[in-house]
């Protein structure tokens, strides 16, 4: 706390009294056994060893001695686990050195190195105390570290766009070395710098220092650190109250960045409880653990509807547990929840945001694991479910988002589902594709019911006599775009009171969706209900908006119709629900059993020709133009 006191100190013939304060402000280890150095006059060179538990820990040497000043000193720090073997080196041109207590102190310049010279400190104005095994350097501290001490490399391999030489180099305004626990700090105006990887800002830096192996063991900045990133492809500037850096013998480093970190990139922006920025083979690997947070530049992703939202509002806002960014994808898992002001939300359990690398914005989100994703579609909500979503935005005004596993997409008129659903949006026209056992069920007030061939009153597709809820319409798949709807594939379509089944159908839907104007069904038409069944080349069918029942109905192409009052055949009818009229023409014939007015009995009835009407209501045939009925004994004549 008293370091601001040291800080442009260039030492002098007074320095006993400043090391008589720093003595007061650092605990005092035990005395240490030296042989001591008489004033006089040395030439030719000296030595003089400090030993501690009958080992050799320091050696001084100088080049002559003049009294307290001392010439070429060198200052041999032995490895404290091993036999006497050096672990580090003080240089100095000149100093004053108290005599018999190896206190020394120099307004010249120093060097602290270990012994591989891996690590080399230089500055200006310094001081040792030999009782406290403290080094203090007051001005112009700059150091080298050699690149394999921090981040070891495998044989053979060198980082991309770094030499084989790289150094770590860092400057500060002070510098304090405990040889005793091997500590050394930088303090006031830290900058550390790591070629292509790290640049490092703070307020006090410590590192620790391996004896015998050389390396270092762990890094600490705080004091407002500030990190930033140097790999082109990860541009990022980081800030928070903390960054550790740990080495073990089987890790490849990891900078942790703590106390509410933040960082931020041209066009997105985040934080979390912890950021980590590593090497993954070679490659930089940037972090946020833990309450994280994301803001994204949204690029294309929706950006036709946000033209005039400032881009602020417009950003994309994402939460989760953790993510990862690489330059070219940002990774988000756990409790993912993302948005964009209010055209869409999604909720996962991992999101993969890409990233564009020229303009760095987003280009595309894939979400996995139990996705929810809901959207604003021309004011109207969608609401998506599915095992994986994957949003594409093809161009300016131009999407694409792919639904698979379990895809379900539910609007205010309809819900389709399917295992796969792909959902564009091409300027002003929007589809929807759905493959794989599609399904797509439609508002009941649509279309509910068909009265073809006969209503059924009794007749219910759901249990305990409950109506069905929607009109459900099942194929291999289909494609909606805009007002109209194409199945295709072993199509079902359930009304409330008959079932109708073909290759291919196609539904036509008002402007606003809220009901159907026609249908039409092609390719082995079957349309069967309790009452009877009818088969045909094509049908086509139209609905009001009054009614949700079928206003007209025609059957085209190898018309067969049974019905418990009847058969008919023709190639063409015309039915007519809500009169429940049937009309047939094309060489028609129809054999039905009609009732004897004012009889108990029933005749068998064909009619033949021209143009048939069947009256299903009022039970009774008629016709027009070249036609006949007559009464026959056997009703199964075809």
């Amino acid at each position: 706390m008293h370091d601001h006191k040291c800080k442009k100190l260039l030492l002098n013939r007074n320095h006993a009294l400043l090391l008589g304060w720093l003595m007061k402000c650092i605990a005092s280890d035990p005395p240490l056994h030296a042989a001591e150095i008489l004033p006089g006059e040395m030439r030719g060179g000296w030595e003089a060893t400090v030993t501690e538990n009958n080992r050799v820990t320091t050696v001084f040497r100088g080049k002559e001695a003049n009294g307290n000043q001392i010439h070429g000193l060198t200052i041999q720090f032995n490895d404290k686990n091993t036999d006497p073997k050096p672990a580090f080196f003080v240089e100095s041109p000149e100093c004053e050195m108290e005599p018999g207590t190896y206190n020394a102190s120099s307004n010249g310049s120093i060097k602290l190195m270990t012994a591989d010279m891996g690590f080399v400190i230089e500055g200006v104005g310094w001081m040792w105390d030999q009782r406290q095994s403290l080094l203090l350097i007051s001005n112009k501290v700059s150091t080298v570290i050699r690149r394999d001490l921090i981040n070891p490399q495998q044989p053979g391999e060198t980082r991309q766009g770094q030499p084989d030489n790289a150094t770590v180099r860092i400057h500060a305004d002070f510098f304090s070395f405990h040889r005793t626990t091997s500590k050394a700090v930088y303090r006031h105006n830290v900058t550390a710098s790591d070629p292509g990887h790290i640049q490092l800002a703070s307020g006090r830096l410590q590192i620790d220092l391996k004896e015998g192996t050389g390396g270092l063991r762990e890094v600490l900045a705080d004091h407002a650190v500030e990190l930033k990133m140097l790999d082109a492809q990860i541009p990022v500037e980081a800030k928070g109250g903390r960054a550790i850096y740990k080495l073990e013998d089987t890790s490849e480093g990891v900078v942790e960045l703590l106390d509410a970190p933040t960082w931020s990139a041209p066009g997105y922006k985040g934080g979390g409880d912890r950021i980590e920025v590593s090497e993954l083979k070679l490659q930089q690997q940037f972090k946020v653990i833990g309450n994280t947070w994301a803001s994204l530049d949204p690029g294309r992703v929706r950006q036709e509807e946000v033209k005039n939202i400032s881009p602020k509002l417009a950003s994309i806002e994402i939460t989760s547990e953790k993510y990862s960014f690489d330059g070219s994808e940002v990774r988000f898992e756990g409790q993912v929840e993302a948005g964009q002001k209010d055209l869409w939300k999604l909720q996962c359990a991992e999101l993969t945001a890409g990233i564009d690398a020229r303009s760095r914005r987003v280009m595309g989100i894939d979400a996995k694991g139990q996705v929810r994703f809901s959207q604003i579609k021309n004011g109207k909500r969608l609401d998506s479910t599915a095992d994986h979503v994957l949003y594409h935005p093809t161009s300016l005004g131009k999407e694409s988002i792919v639904l698979s596993g379990n895809a379900q997409v539910a609007g205010h008129e309809y819900m389709a589902s399917g295992r796969n659903i792909e959902m564009t949006n091409n300027g002003q026209k929007q589809g929807m594709r759905v493959t794989g056992n599609a399904v797509m069920d439609l508002a009941l007030a649509m279309a509910s019911r068909l009265g073809i061939p006969h209503p059924a009153p009794s007749m219910q597709t759901t249990h305990e006599g409950e109506s069905p809820q929607r009109l459900r319409i099942t194929s291999n798949a289909y494609f909606f775009e805009d007002d109209k709807i194409i199945f295709k594939d072993r199509v079902r379509v359930q009304f409330e009171d008959a079932d109708l089944t073909c290759k291919f159908l196609q539904v036509i839907l008002s402007q606003d969706r809220k009901w159907i104007r026609s249908m039409i069904a092609q390719d082995k038409v079957l349309m069967k209900s309790i009452q009877g069944q009818l088969t045909c080349d094509r049908i086509e069918g139209f609905f009001t908006q009054e009614n949700p029942q079928m206003k007209r109905m025609d059957a085209i192409g190898n018309v067969r119709l049974s019905h418990g009052m009847g058969k008919a055949r023709s190639e063409r009818a015309s039915f007519f629900p809500q009169k429940e009229m049937v009309e047939l023409s094309g060489t028609p014939q129809i054999i039905a059993t009609l009732p004897v007015p004012g009889s108990p009995t029933q005749r068998h009835i064909l009619a033949e020709g021209g143009q048939l009407f069947w009256n299903l209501a009022r039970e009774r045939l008629n016709g027009r133009g070249n036609y006949r009925i007559s009464t026959v004994d056997n009703p199964d004549l075809w």
